[in-house]
């Protein structure tokens, strides 16, 4: 769900010579996808012009032994390819292979690290009814975790909520359809409340944040939230409200932050993929782990 919803490859606009673009996030016990594009030039509009004819190698290790080709999924919006037999572990060293005719070949390495568990989640809400009988959730979230002093540890803290949709059959009975996920800035606010020196970025289109421990190495830290979405109570009723803290490597915390940067407003231009941070050799993108701890919480009427 939340996957979906930030993984998508970036477009890239440059002035030199097309490379090929890799966008790969993987977390534990999950298939490995790795979205291939070319990136284009400055002349170049259009959308984006996926690779079909790639050939994509996982290898595991040190050693890098071969275990996969990951297989093409064509019909997908955008295509990708996906592992069939292997799950990524926690502190397992991935080596992703990208090879396209006509292209220098691309490698790129990370691993998934220990995930920092959530120690405390305080949610609080309120309703109010606003224009037009709609109804209006504002809430507070207190999220508390500790800090590892043994590593230097990156965070990416992610929001949605689920919205319900239904209708009553003949007899009264209420039958709810396949939820709605609210996890962009369009339709679920979020604000931060945390002092300033925790460096927390908000991220343009999402309502999630980047977190780095440089400042709380091996600390108890408190981070405070609020924000707000609406919905309407004839058409819709609200489910779960999803908490995702992932710890990441720092391939994954460099180029996401360089991403929000890129697109925060007055950025100006496209893409640079100059700017960004990205651990692929020969091309752009990146190909990084992370691990998940996931919360929801139920809106109180």
């Amino acid at each position: 769900m939340i996957f979906a919803s930030c993984e998508v490859p970036v477009d890239l606009d440059v002035e030199d010579e097309a490379k090929i673009v890799v966008q790969s996030y993987f977390s534990e016990n999950q298939d490995l996808i790795a979205y291939v594009s070319k990136s284009k030039l400055r002349s170049e509009g259009g959308n984006t012009e996926y690779i079909e004819n790639a050939s994509v190698s996982l290898f595991v290790g040190e050693e890098h032994k071969l275990t996969e080709i990951l297989t093409f999924v064509p019909d997908a919006d955008p295509p990708y390819y996906i592992t069939s037999d292997l799950s990524p572990e926690v502190g397992t060293t991935y080596t992703l292979s990208v090879d396209v005719p006509g292209f220098k070949p691309i490698t790129a390495s990370n691993k998934i690290p220990i995930p920092v568990p959530i120690n405390d989640i305080i949610f609080d809400n309120s309703t109010d009814i606003i224009n037009d009988g709609d109804f209006e959730i504002n809430f507070d979230i207190i999220v508390s975790i500790s800090d590892p002093v043994e590593y230097q540890n990156f965070y990416h803290l992610l929001f949605s909520q689920e919205i319900i949709p239904y209708e009553l059959s003949p007899n009264g009975d209420t039958i709810r359809k396949q939820a709605i996920i609210f996890n962009s800035n369009e339709n679920l606010f979020v604000r931060n409340k945390t002092r300033e020196d925790y460096e927390i970025f908000q991220v343009f289109e999402y309502p999630n944040f980047l977190i780095e421990d440089k400042n709380f190495n091996g600390q108890e830290i408190t981070v405070r939230f609020c924000g707000n979405y609406s919905f309407n109570p004839t058409l819709f009723v609200p489910g779960e409200f999803s908490i995702e803290l992932r710890t990441t490597s720092k391939a994954y915390y460099d180029h996401y932050n360089s991403v929000v940067h890129e697109n925060q407003p007055g950025a100006g231009g496209g893409f640079d993929p100059g700017a960004a941070s990205g651990n692929v050799n020969n091309g752009f993108g990146v190909f990084a782990g992370y691990s998940s701890n996931l919360s929801t919480q139920k809106i109180s009427n």
